[in-house]
């Protein structure tokens, strides 16, 4: 995603606020439906209790002398259940313009919300779950401690990941790893927050360049705060990250949306930065400052 819309203030309601959402700007797809309405503490009501999400498998396998390693050196093994439609409780944030993303989404979701911070504990399933087995990179690539690559197209990106025996992460693979079992809106928790992961950074005043965006990059696994559950790095923020979309209906190598898919959102300004929602707009040779990868690889048989 090249740029983020500049987001308007919106109006809010009193006591807690429960919103639909999607994504932050017009290039983005969240599929999250509307909550029912809720009291507010002025009539008395009380925020709703936190629901847990169904609990899912844990993802570390510890390998045993009997037992090798799934997955190949640098990369985390993920097992759990993925949710194709998930639902979260808007605590702060406010409305946007509206989206043609809209017509991609089968309950029909008007107008575009931006949400900093969430129920804690509430992710209710609302479609189907289905269960995923896979390796991903622990960090982004090319590996720990080095700047994400940035300027590179999908093509070249799924070429340097089978250069390595893997592949790209397909979109739903990408996500479970970056929500969890609980299925966090963010993968540290509940609530944005730019001190943990590299995001909402603007370069200097009047200097917005290329090498003034890339200069913003930090290396993978130096925020040690920015973690999912699973102990995956820089999930969101850094760099844009390249994926096979095989979730958003009609995703094509043609014609937007894409299969290329962008997740996690960069550095810059106020994008999404969360797990669900992703970039379905840009081609399969698009490139930019700012967009990265990482790669992902099936289960080595035991």
């Amino acid at each position: 995603m090249a740029t983020s819309k500049k987001q308007p203030a919106g109006t809010f309601w009193p006591g807690l606020l429960i919103v639909p959402f999607i994504a932050a700007c017009a290039c983005t797809r969240s599929p999250e439906n509307t909550p029912p309405p809720q009291p507010t503490p002025s009539t008395g009501g009380t925020v709703p209790a936190p629901v847990a999400s169904t609990p899912v498998a844990d993802a570390s396998v510890a390998p045993t002398a009997d037992k090798p390693p799934a997955c190949m050196p640098g990369m985390t093994e993920i097992s759990g259940s993925y949710c194709s439609a998930l639902r979260h409780y808007c605590l702060e944030g406010y409305p946007s313009i509206g989206s043609s993303w809209t017509k991609y989404y089968p309950n029909g979701a008007v107008g575009v919300t931006y949400c900093e911070k969430y129920v804690v504990g509430r992710a209710e399933c609302t479609g189907s779950e289905r269960p995923l087995h896979f390796c991903i990179d622990t960090y982004e690539y090319p590996g720990q401690g080095e700047l994400p690559m940035v300027e590179v197209t999908w093509y070249e990106a799924e070429r340097r990941c089978r250069a390595r025996g893997q592949r790209l992460c397909k979109d739903d693979e990408w996500t479970l790893a970056c929500e969890g079992p609980n299925r966090t809106p963010y993968p540290y928790g509940w609530q944005r927050d730019e001190s943990v992961c590299n995001i909402g950074r603007t370069p200097e005043r009047g200097v917005d360049t290329r090498t003034a965006r890339m200069a913003l990059r930090v290396p993978s696994g130096s925020m040690p705060g920015c973690v999912s559950p699973f102990g995956v790095y820089d999930m969101t923020g850094n760099a844009d990250e390249w994926c096979r979309d095989v979730t958003t209906r009609g995703a094509s190598m043609e014609r937007d949306p894409f299969i290329s898919v962008f997740k996690g959102g960069h550095m810059l300004g106020k994008v999404r930065n969360r797990c669900r929602p992703a970039t379905v707009s840009h081609g399969p040779t698009f490139s930019l400052d700012v967009e990265g990868f990482r790669c992902c690889a099936d289960v080595t048989a035991q």
